[in-house]
């Protein structure tokens, strides 16, 4: 708003290379006002996001796949949706604008184990999201 201030935008700018993942900027209108520290919080509760940011060496999406390697996943695989915490801002108390990383071949793997064992009836919901992420090395979220 600092060039064209009679203009009602807000910008969303990436400062980070983007290879071997997805980049997706998402602006989502929520249904109740809320605050920046509630939904890292609802996040940081969630099974399949992992949140990263740039103090801890995640300054790319190479850096994601780096970690990957790291752990030892195969084909140094990303089964999580990667959220950086310093983009998630809230606007006007419920306009909530933030950075996701997805790496496409893998992000499905877990959520397909799940489906599997759905329509075979051999686990419910809760169980089998703990064994696939057990098995793929999805760690728990925080309580």
């Amino acid at each position: 708003m600092t060039v064209l201030p009679e203009i009602n935008i807000t910008t969303m700018a990436i400062k980070i290379p983007t290879t071997h993942m997805h980049l997706h900027s998402l602006i989502i209108t929520l249904s109740k006002n809320t605050s920046r520290e509630d939904v890292v919080a609802a996040l940081e509760r969630e099974q399949r996001v992992m949140l990263v940011e740039g103090k801890m060496g995640f300054k790319s999406t190479s850096h994601v796949i780096d970690w990957a390697r790291w752990k030892g996943r195969p084909r140094n695989d990303v089964y999580e949706a990667v959220i950086w915490k310093e983009s998630v801002t809230v606007v006007d108390e419920n306009e909530l604008y933030m950075f996701l990383g997805v790496q496409q071949e893998s992000i499905v793997v877990p959520e397909n184990v799940d489906a599997i064992r759905g329509i075979m009836g051999t686990a419910t919901k809760a169980e089998s999201m703990k064994l696939t992420n057990s098995t793929l090395g999805i760690a728990e979220p925080a309580k």
